[in-house]
């Protein structure tokens, strides 16, 4: 069974940027932050914003890209996570090249790629290199460690592609198959599909790319693949495991979420229709709910969920101030193991979590509501 590992604390240092490049429609930075501890794919640091006389007092949350230094574990030879090898053709990056960070040192650095949305995200991609900036990180939980005998479907949304690629190499590495879905609304906010694909591909995987205009693969969103590579791979008879990881938009992650529970989609959403989505019973799921036809599938009922054969891990997008679990503006509505659901912090408790237990119903495009029962809540509940 995956496992997930306890990250190290986070440090904050004063980070060097050695390369700033384009990277489709985004600018990726690699920062030269020595010391900085081992982490996960779906972990993020927080970078300050604006310089010392600014008055963009928030930092700015994104996830690890890449990461390379001697404090990576496990540190035998050809471990997840040890410095790319170039002519590995498992490697995000090309041969050649001193690997997926493209710097030439490698030690003691983190890729991150930003999106110029706003003040604080411009200023962040104007920065060259042998310029200053604070950095906090790694920090939250990342995704599951994976294991040799599981398939591992990535899912991507826009930039949320970023982890995606040492997602991929990290699973390959330790005998898993890996595939991978990649969406955007055009083929300009794509990300890093070279590198996820060349991974995939060299461990006898797949990649999918969809967007919204059609533009580059299929037209659509991501959905309809992830549910047709989950229903293939379900229902291909060889009993192993499905753990899908996502990581974008809270509304793709609510889709992806309904591949294990239908319900989870909430009014207005399209339920997919797969041999996943019997997670829920069918006495649960509504008269809304289109049943797919699963026949000669292993998987009946909501077997693939409650034997453990399909799993879903989201890396959510919450608004982060601290990011260090103090402000708690990012909490959002999750049902722990003994069935209460109590508000999480996605800095800290997340930002990865098990998709089957996030309160869905609770989460609107301005953010989470407080559900009535959940522990803590004001009497009669709070919005």
């Amino acid at each position: 069974m995956s496992v997930r590992a306890v990250p190290a604390g986070p440090v904050q240092r004063c980070a060097t940027v050695t390369s700033r490049e384009p990277f489709g429609g985004y600018t990726r930075l690699v920062l030269q932050a020595p010391g900085l501890p081992a982490a996960r794919p779906g972990q993020f640091v927080t970078v300050a914003v604006g310089g010392p006389d600014s008055a963009l007092i928030l930092r700015r949350a994104f996830g690890i890209h890449a990461i390379r230094g001697p404090a990576l574990a496990p540190a035998d030879p050809g471990s997840p996570g040890d410095p790319a090898d170039p002519a590995d053709p498992a490697d995000p990056g090309s041969p050649g090249d001193p690997g997926p960070l493209g710097d030439p040192g490698g030690v003691g650095t983190v890729s991150i790629v930003v999106a110029a949305a706003g003040a604080g995200s411009r200023w962040l991609t104007e920065r060259r290199p042998g310029d200053l900036v604070d950095l906090v990180g790694p920090l939250g939980r990342g995704f599951a460690e994976p294991v040799a005998d599981e398939r591992l479907v990535l899912v991507g949304g826009g930039y949320g592609a970023a982890p995606l690629a040492w997602a991929a190499r990290e699973a390959v590495s330790v005998g898993a198959e890996a595939h991978a879905v990649l969406g955007a609304a055009t083929a300009a906010r794509l990300c890093d599909v070279e590198a996820v694909t060349a991974v995939t591909e060299a461990g006898g995987g797949s990649t999918v790319v969809t967007t919204d205009d059609g533009s580059a693969g299929e037209r659509g969103r991501v959905t309809g693949p992830v549910e047709r590579l989950v229903r293939r791979l379900l229902a291909d008879g060889t009993g192993r495991p499905v753990r899908v990881g996502a990581c974008g938009p809270m509304a793709m992650l609510r889709a992806i979420a309904a591949i294990g529970r239908p319900e989870a989609a909430g009014p207005g959403v399209t339920r997919p229709e797969v041999a996943g989505s019997d997670a829920v019973r069918s006495d649960t799921a509504g008269p809304d709910v289109t049943r797919p036809d699963v026949a000669g599938s292993e998987v009946a009922g909501s077997d693939a969920v409650r034997s453990g054969r399909l799993r879903l891990e989201v890396a959510v997008e919450e608004a982060m101030a601290c990011g260090v679990g103090v402000c708690m503006t990012c909490v959002l509505p999750v049902v722990d193991p003994d069935g209460r659901t109590r508000m999480l912090r996605a800095c800290r408790e997340g930002a990865v979590f098990d998709a089957a237990r996030v309160r869905w119903d609770a989460i609107g495009a301005c953010g989470s509501a407080v559900p009535a029962d959940a522990v803590g809540a004001p009497e009669g509940g709070a919005a």
